[in-house]
């Protein structure tokens, strides 16, 4: 009787477990529903955070949950933001144009505070069939051949459970990463900030170019001084996000004093018009950049604020965790079902690693930009800035970077203004299709950890494709002129050129995350479905379905 009731600790009937019920916890959790993965996310509160903490979401990851339905809810739902004016002294320096994005994505930043994308992400995941457990903490982590084991604690209980693979989206301070091993390099800052939530007082007189406009204009400002920094950026409701940075001398740890110890730094900054009504939240944040050292060890993983940290200048901070996500789920997908091994799922750890550290250089060099008193630092931000600011590629690659709809995985890759040539590795847009005087979009495909083969004024339908292929990629034939009978882009063929370095005939091989594995131009339908099979067999993942097939 006691082996019969010790056979659920051993077997492995579970396929994830994700630490962390965060936005990139739950943004995994979404994907792996979706893709038929069954998997658990433990949350150690227990209940929601109700603060704000991150707010920006970028046009990239706002495309990005276009796959999962609800980039367009987070569009209808969030405050866009346009334009985010750098100040020095009061005088603008620089200001980050996002109109600049409309041929590449949306033109904004969406300011969406982070518990309300929880709840939105939280609602499908559970839709989706997922089961959040709350108030539920990792104690042990055990790695083995084909599962790891792990003791999880709620309240007075204990339970024993084996996964084939565990998830840390568990943040700066992650259980995993310490159990797993792995090293978090990297540095302190010595800058701490105050970070407030509440309604402007708008009966004070404000000055010219200051908060008035503002409120209009849907802009962000980020004043620098001598005696400090401040930003300020709008929240939906009506509601402003106000961070300062904090000397030694002020640094306070009675949450009676912050709200005073705010109005006395903003003005010594020179920013006294700037008040509340009533104060939502408020609270003291120390900063660092981090990266850990792995992010895929045997088969525990890391994503988000567990495997990178760093300045929140540049609001990148829950947009790189959520598109860790996107990169990791279908490799994990795949990996669980068995249709690939575990050197799919290292490429994970290549490519974001490549991201973070990336992300990591830049916003270290905005840190040490915006918030220094050296004088000399200074005098060449406000001599330089402005001169760079007013170069119009010199704003839009800014405007890309910031955004992510830059970033690809490509190799020898020449910076965000290489736009002129689809390639490997390059972001694919949510483009619109037409069929029959029915607009649907690309990512709408893109719904499941299977590829897809877009055909793209190729002549001729498709040959007869095997079906271990069709298990693993959807095909679909987009026409380059006016066909009824078949898809069409939206866009004209000179803007599909442009933008995204489309030319037919030629086959887009589009990966779940909406990057482009390969491209193949002027190349034989059936030459052409050599070089996919081909790729997949490299990358392991028709193993099954060669084997079922003999």
């Amino acid at each position: 009787m006691r082996l019969l009731l010790r056979v659920p600790d051993v077997m492995v009937d579970k396929d994830v477990l994700i630490v962390g019920g965060g936005p990139v916890g739950l943004t995994l959790g979404c994907l792996l529903r979706s893709y038929g993965i069954n998997c658990c996310i433990i949350e150690k509160h227990a209940e929601r955070l109700k603060q704000s903490r991150a707010f920006s979401l970028h046009a990239r990851t706002v495309e990005l949950l276009d796959i999962l339905g609800l980039g367009s809810w987070i569009r209808s739902d969030a405050f866009q933001v346009d334009r985010m004016t750098i100040y020095s002294d009061k005088k603008p320096i620089i200001n980050f144009d996002f109109s600049h994005l409309k041929p590449y994505g949306d033109p904004c930043i969406f300011s969406y505070p982070q518990h309300r994308l929880e709840q939105l992400l939280e609602s499908r995941f559970v839709a989706l069939g997922g089961r959040l457990r709350y108030a539920t903490e990792l104690q042990t982590l055990e790695q083995h051949r084909d599962h790891v084991g792990v003791e999880l604690a709620q309240g007075a209980h204990t339970s024993h459970e084996c996964y084939r693979y565990v998830v840390g989206c568990d943040g700066k301070n992650s259980q995993v990463r310490d159990l797993m091993g792995t090293g978090f390099t990297g540095k302190s800052y010595d800058n701490r900030f105050l970070v407030c939530d509440g309604v402007l007082d708008t009966t004070q007189v404000f000055e010219a170019r200051d908060l008035s406009q503002a409120q209009t204009q849907a802009q962000g400002h980020t004043y620098l001084t001598s005696d400090g920094y401040a930003m300020l950026f709008p929240l939906p409701g009506g509601m402003h996000r106000v961070v300062v940075d904090l000397t030694a001398e002020s640094r306070s740890s009675a949450p009676a004093d912050l709200e005073v110890l705010l109005m006395e730094r903003l003005k010594l900054i020179g920013l006294p018009h700037i008040g509340f009504r009533n104060v939502h939240w408020i609270s003291e944040a120390s900063l660092a950049a981090r990266i850990a050292e792995e992010f895929c060890l045997g088969r525990v993983v890391l994503a988000g604020d567990a495997c990178h940290v760093h300045s929140p200048i540049g609001g990148q901070g829950i947009n790189l965790g959520i598109q860790d996500a996107f990169n990791l789920a279908w490799k994990l997908s795949l990996t669980c079902k068995g249709h690939s091994d575990d050197s799919l799922l290292q490429t994970y750890h290549h490519e974001r690693y490549a991201a973070a550290e990336s992300v990591l250089k830049k916003t270290d060099r905005m840190h040490h930009l915006f918030t220094s008193p050296h004088p000399l630092k200074s005098l060449i931000r406000d001599r330089f800035l402005p001169v760079l600011g007013r170069l119009e590629v010199v704003n839009r690659a800014q405007v890309m970077s910031i955004s992510g709809l830059g970033h690809d995985y490509g190799e020898g890759r020449k910076g965000v203004l290489r736009q002129s040539k689809a390639r490997r590795g390059a972001r694919i847009a949510n483009l619109e299709l037409r069929r029959q005087g029915k607009s649907v979009g690309l990512y709408e495909f893109l719904g499941s950890d299977r590829f897809l083969v877009l055909g793209y004024g190729v002549e001729g339908p498709l040959p007869e494709i095997p079906a271990f292929m069709l298990k693993h990629v959807n095909f679909i034939h987009v026409s380059a002129d006016d066909d009824a009978s078949a898809y069409t882009f939206c866009p004209s063929r000179q803007v599909l050129k442009r933008d995204h370095g489309i030319v037919a005939p030629c086959f887009l091989f589009i990966r779940p995350d909406g990057y482009l594995q390969e491209v193949i131009e002027m190349m034989p339908m059936f030459d052409a479905l050599c070089e996919i099979r081909n790729f997949l067999i490299k990358n392991n993942i028709l193993i099954t379905g060669l084997k079922s097939r003999s």
